[in-house]
């Protein structure tokens, strides 16, 4: 349970992330919006970090179990993808597109 909700919680950092990535793109910030992401990968690398040592350590839960829960829900991430898993994705499509046309 408690990997599944470092997982949950990395997901929502990244969607965060790729909106504010997305809104700099369209104010064409693109150096902004790769430092955001940048920045954002750090973030949250370091937090699934913190968040298993203290489910390990602190919270004494089995480690094994965490690292299952996490794997899994990040595997469930990567085979359940929309066409547009973001709404500011498809509004940096949509802004491609029109200007590419």
């Amino acid at each position: 349970m408690y990997g599944g909700f470092v997982s949950i919680v990395n997901t929502l950092l990244l969607a965060r992330s790729v909106n504010k990535a997305g809104k700099a793109a369209s104010e064409q910030q693109s150096a902004r919006g790769a430092l955001v992401l940048a920045k954002s990968v750090a973030i949250r690398f370091a937090f699934v970090l913190i968040s298993l040592y203290i489910g390990i350590v602190y919270l004494e839960l089995v480690a094994l179990e965490i690292l299952i829960a996490f794997s899994l829900a990040q595997i469930g991430y990567v085979f359940y993808k929309p066409k547009f898993i973001y709404w500011s994705e498809f509004k940096l499509v949509e802004l491609w597109v029109k200007v590419k046309v």
